[in-house]
């Protein structure tokens, strides 16, 4: 496994596997790229962590391609990094799946509570303390998401509400209706 360390010309530097240097456009080929992040704790010691460097890739595993002609130098990382790396893409890879398996639960919530009818009947078994209890155990900020959402909901039911009030009260004579597809292919308009 060929590990490089390397200092790209915005001043990050990250630590990941290479798989290949490509010459044509002089590019290099690697995964589980992480960037050293250097800070100092309040009472000044320095330290460091490894956090992925592309904040959102679906995968550590996925293939990356840095551009050769950012990259200002290149080191072999010492033993001590090297393990470090590993133990925190472990640790990386653990922290993505929990985050999919949240993100694929709140998508799954934000659904359920789309439903208006859906929510009444789920409302309707559910005690008030249930109700605490499992809000209760969210943490702030999946409390706050789901807040979001239900307000976005209600805001959704008023519009909702609002438009059907305002077509019941128009007069539907006023409106002209046009077709989507214009039949003259020749027509730019």
């Amino acid at each position: 496994m060929d590990v490089k360390q390397f200092k790209l010309d915005t001043g990050e530097e990250i630590i990941g596997q290479v798989l290949e240097y490509v010459d044509e456009d002089d590019s290099i080929i690697m995964k589980n790229v992480c960037k050293i992040h250097h800070t100092r704790t309040k009472s000044g010691w320095p330290f460091y962590t490894l956090r992925p460097f592309m904040l959102f890739q679906k995968n550590m595993e996925d293939l990356m391609v840095i551009s050769g002609y950012h990259v200002v130098a290149t080191a072999n990382p010492p033993e001590m990094l090297i393990e470090q790396w590993q133990w925190s893409l472990k640790d990386l890879k653990g922290l993505l799946f929990e985050r999919d398996r949240k993100m694929k639960e709140m998508a799954d919530f934000e659904k359920e509570v789309r439903n208006p009818q859906d929510i009444e009947r789920k409302k309707s078994k559910l005690t008030e303390e249930q109700l605490d209890k499992v809000y209760g155990e969210l943490e702030d900020w999946e409390k706050k998401y789901i807040n979001k959402v239900l307000d976005n909901v209600k805001k959704d039911l008023e519009v909702d509400k609002k438009m059907e009030e305002d077509i019941q009260e128009s007069n539907l004579d006023n409106i002209l209706y046009f077709p989507t597809v214009d039949p003259d292919p020749d027509k730019i308009h």
